[in-house]
């Protein structure tokens, strides 16, 4: 039986938002802007067929029960934000409302994609191995020379491609890549997504090479095409919350003496193996981290910067979209003239920015709620998938509450709603399947106790 419609377009956005990026910079790049949009209009397609097979309620609906009502509140005051006077265009707002909401609704239509444990990994285990080739891209990038067609980022200002960001020292005449993406934050996000689910499907398996050989060796491609990025977040964001990820495991029982032992075998052998098929890559990498002059600043970054755009971001702030690069396409100029100089480069600053203190909160709130569920819900879960996957989505989630582009990239942005919608899908199936065992119990019961003599 064919799964229905509704679900297919889901899964071509998901593949859509890995190489949309490639179409936009290598084969139309004179519609670039139009391609960026196609993944969007296929996901609205898919809500109105989910909306019209109207789905049944699962075992979920009760536990999403904040992140519903954050929804509802958020999308009143950001459609509000439309009519926001210090907005440069109503154009940009529309662009802005999207960006803020049309992504969120995946959590509540992902639970319904899945029917068993055994779908949740297939289909999983499927779409990581299927995205192998795209993650060893950036590897066969930085063979090539900086002015290689297949190094170009993308430029909104014309159909020739620019030169992207090298890594700080002329000896080292190598361009950061970003595979089939547009630029090198949708790729370091990708990576960072499949590393952590190749982390979870290796984690469920005991870390076992036996019928987890693509797995392991999807891992070290990640850490490897890191190296190419240049880019130190993706890997420090995996050490930083490795911590987490590890106390979920165990407090669930997933993680052993026996299965940390061989897990730090295998991490040692994919991290010797990343450095082995990326050596030069490996090598740009370390310079640029010992030679990185601006480590507190980034870290510090997300708070000194918020406390900025307090200081400058009004009651409603500079409307919805006023910060995004795609402002700059729309209003036709290279200056955010509108922002008067209060341009800002982390997200929670954005968003204080462009829509005040109400629209941060609404914002913040539903993050910081769907952090504290992935943890309460994965100390719960005993199905040991469910338990390895919900470890890493709070590892996204930790990454995403203060550093993450969830607004601001479309890559970012699919990506965290559906893993939220996951967390939930893994909920309903196994609230789902324990309360058939009891039901089957119950009538097991009944029947016994019909057989016996009056």
């Amino acid at each position: 039986m064919s799964s229905p419609i509704w679900q297919r377009l889901l899964w071509v956005v998901m593949f859509l938002v890995v190489f949309e990026g490639a179409v936009r910079k290598w084969v139309l790049p004179g519609f670039q802007a139009q391609i960026f949009f196609v993944k969007d209009l296929i996901l609205i397609a898919a809500y109105g067929a989910f909306l019209a097979a109207s789905p049944r309620s699962g075992a979920h609906a009760k536990v999403m029960g904040g992140l519903r009502i954050l929804f509802v509140l958020s999308s009143i005051y950001f459609i509000f934000e439309l009519l926001n006077p210090n907005s440069p265009s109503l154009l940009v707002s529309v662009i802005g409302l999207k960006n803020y909401l049309l992504y969120m609704p995946l959590a509540f239509i992902v639970p319904y994609i899945f029917s068993s444990v055994a779908d949740v990994e297939q289909k999983l285990r499927k779409y990581a191995i299927l995205l192998i080739p795209f993650v060893a891209l950036g590897l066969v990038q930085f063979m090539f020379p900086p002015d290689h067609w297949i190094n170009g980022y993308l430029n909104h200002e014309g159909e020739e491609l620019s030169v992207g960001g090298f890594f700080g020292d002329a000896s080292i005449n190598k361009v950061r890549t970003t595979g089939t993406f547009s630029y090198i934050g949708g790729f370091t996000a990708f990576l960072t997504i499949m590393a952590y689910l190749a982390t979870a499907l290796a984690a469920k398996n005991r870390w076992r090479i036996s019928g987890n050989a693509l797995v392991l060796v999807l891992l070290a491609l990640c850490l490897a095409a890191m190296f190419t990025t240049g880019s130190r977040g993706p890997i420090w964001g995996l050490l930083a919350t490795l911590p987490l990820v590890l106390w979920i495991w165990s407090r669930s029982g997933l993680l052993s003496s026996g299965s940390l032992g061989k897990m730090m075998a295998a991490s040692v052998a994919i991290w010797l193996l990343a450095q082995f098929v990326a050596a030069d890559a490996y090598d740009a990498y370390a310079y640029r981290v010992e030679h990185a002059d601006d480590v507190w600043s980034r870290i510090l970054s997300p708070f000194t910067e918020s406390w900025g755009a307090v200081l400058v971001m009004g009651p409603i702030g500079t409307g919805i979209g006023s910060t995004n690069g795609g402002a700059l396409t729309l209003m036709g100029t290279r200056d955010f003239w509108w922002l008067n100089g209060n341009l800002f480069e982390v997200e929670p600053a954005r968003v204080l920015l462009e829509t005040g203190l109400i629209g941060f909160i609404l914002v913040y709130a539903a993050r910081v709620w769907l952090l504290l569920k992935a943890i309460t819900l994965g100390v719960r879960f005993r199905t040991p998938l469910y338990v390895a996957l919900s470890g890493v989505i709070v590892g996204l989630f930790m990454q995403d509450l203060v550093l993450g582009f969830v607004i601001n990239s479309a890559t970012v942005g699919i990506y965290y709603w559906f893993s939220a919608g996951l967390l939930f899908a893994m909920y309903r199936l196994e609230a789902e399947k324990a309360l058939a065992i009891r039901e089957s119990a119950k009538d097991r019961h009944y029947a016994l106790v019909k057989k016996l003599p009056a």
